[in-house]
């Protein structure tokens, strides 16, 4: 498999495929016409996501199925934040719910808090966001049964065909709790 991804890296290349698309501008408003709104309520991710998708340019060396899936990513995760600009002017009261104490889980990589973070959440006590939850926070509009589980469980599955690797390290279902 991965012999087929570097053949079809270097030939997409060798076209110049893939290579556009990561900037903030092309990606706000591609996310701006997928939901029809004219803007985001708060701009104040664009430099950050600038710098992301400057280093993604510079250091990462991303082939091509890296830049789908960063474009993919950001793309989910601005349409996500329209999503929620949507939700909160369609309920003002959302931003009055309050958070008492939230937990913080802060540590190395390789350390423990994927498990601690998955021990805390066997807690009926404390709310935690499953991974579909994080990826789809609201079902798609016009669906008219949800699909979002179903939805992230399909696409962790074809990841984890293209780096069998990953499961081992970090293991992830759709039902995982999100760090």
């Amino acid at each position: 498999m991965i012999r087929y991804l570097s053949a079809f890296d270097g030939l997409a290349d060798s076209f110049g495929i893939g290579r556009s698309g990561l900037t903030v501008e092309a990606l706000t408003e591609a996310a701006l016409q997928r939901v029809r709104r004219a803007g985001f309520r708060d701009s104040s991710f664009e430099p950050p996501l600038r710098l992301l998708l400057d280093c993604y340019a510079r250091e990462a060396n991303l082939n091509v199925f890296g830049r789908f899936a960063a474009k993919w990513d950001v793309a989910r995760c601005l349409t996500n934040l329209l999503r929620l600009d949507e939700e909160e002017e369609r309920d003002p009261l959302i931003l009055d719910e309050p958070i008492n104490r939230p937990v913080f889980i802060t540590g190395s990589p390789r350390s423990g808090t994927t498990f601690l973070h998955t021990l805390l959440s066997q807690d009926p006590s404390i709310a935690m966001p499953r991974c579909w939850q994080t990826i789809f926070p609201y079902p798609a509009k016009g669906e008219w049964r949800d699909l979002r589980r179903q939805r992230v469980a399909r696409q962790l599955s074809f990841f984890q065909r293209l780096a069998p690797e990953m499961a081992t390290l970090h293991p992830l279902t759709a039902d995982s709790p999100q760090e």
